[in-house]
């Protein structure tokens, strides 16, 4: 009975994906059932991924759902363990990205679509039910593919420590003229994806690591101070990247169609910038090092070592005010 309602909720994501498609395509302008601009949304610079329209992302994702739970409905031995952990961790991953556009819709738009409010939900149930539909087995499995898990962890750590670096260095570059112009903020968009894109690596395979001893890992404080750095890199990376970023941008262009000159970089959202960026740099590291010598922090008290990150976030704000504070007495001079 999961099967068919997975098979039904695919149809339904499916149906979305294409009717969005095909109004983008047709350059017509979507109906948008409780009075929103869904128009916008769709069309705004957060509508694509990587450069792929999020449509196309959605048309392959729900038609996946519908062909493998139809193929395991009618062929059931093809229902393997690992090819339903896989459809359940491509779920995850579609939950993670649904909640990623939807926070994009509340504070960077500001502005709702109907159609991706409701491909959001659809994606929601497919995750849970995908999960429930499944026998159990799921933590044999993770335990045997283990080194693999923290391989794909470890590449996440890679990806978002070289993404913030390179982000930083470019921000920097870019700001030398106290402007950013579209083709730049193109450019920290891009890595700001990277990073999200690595965040979601790291959470998933980080489940798909550990959670076979979720109850010994829980307490320790290598995990709570992960725990807390990662949720430190979500909300300040949403902060910088889909709220401050976009403001920065919006500022710069709008000055440079007016002929004027505006320093975004060294005024409130310039200051709150360098300070976010980094605070996110040492959050990187810091998940990087704990996680390289894990078994050496073990034993350490929570609240300290919760102290030592908490220190770590404040120093490097403070050095990233200081060092916008030393720049732009240089642009003065």
């Amino acid at each position: 009975m999961l099967k068919i309602i997975l098979i039904v909720l695919g149809l339904g994501g499916l149906g979305i994906s294409s009717y969005i498609f095909k109004k983008k395509r047709a350059k017509k302008v979507l109906a948008c059932p409780i009075g929103a601009d869904c128009d916008s949304v769709v069309h705004s610079d957060f509508s694509k991924f990587f450069g792929i329209p999020l449509e196309i992302i959605g048309l392959f994702y729900y038609s996946l759902v519908v062909v493998a739970y139809t193929s395991f409905l009618l062929l059931p031995e093809l229902a393997h363990l690992s090819l339903m952990f896989a459809l359940v961790a491509i779920g995850a991953a579609a939950l993670l990205f649904s909640a990623y556009l939807t926070f994009i819709q509340a504070f960077s738009l500001k502005q709702w679509c109907t159609w991706c409010l409701g491909s959001a939900t659809i994606s929601f149930f497919i995750f849970f039910l995908s999960l429930f539909s499944s026998d159990a087995g799921f933590l044999s499995l993770m335990e045997e593919n283990y080194e693999a898990f923290v391989s794909f962890h470890f590449l996440g750590l890679s990806l978002g420590i070289g993404g913030a670096a390179i982000a930083n260095i470019l921000f920097l570059k870019f700001l030398k003229d106290c402007q950013i112009s579209k083709f730049e903020a193109d450019v920290m968009k891009t890595l700001s994806q990277i990073m999200w894109f690595a965040l979601a690596v790291i959470i998933l395979s980080g489940i798909g690591a550990y959670a076979p001893e979720a109850g010994d890992i829980s307490s320790s404080p290598v995990f709570l101070a992960k725990f807390a750095a990662v949720l430190f890199i979500i909300i300040a990376g949403a902060i910088l990247n889909l709220i401050i970023s976009p403001k920065m941008v919006s500022k710069s262009l709008e000055g440079e169609t007016a002929g004027v000159k505006v320093k975004v970089g060294y005024g409130f959202y310039g200051k709150i910038s360098f300070a976010i960026g980094a605070a996110l740099m040492s959050s990187w590291i810091f998940i990087l090092i704990i996680e390289v010598f894990k078994e050496s922090f073990w034993n350490v008290n929570n609240l300290l070592f919760q102290g030592i990150y908490a220190v770590i976030v404040l120093a490097s704000a403070l050095a990233g005010l200081a060092y916008n504070k030393i720049l732009s007495k240089e642009q003065l001079t």
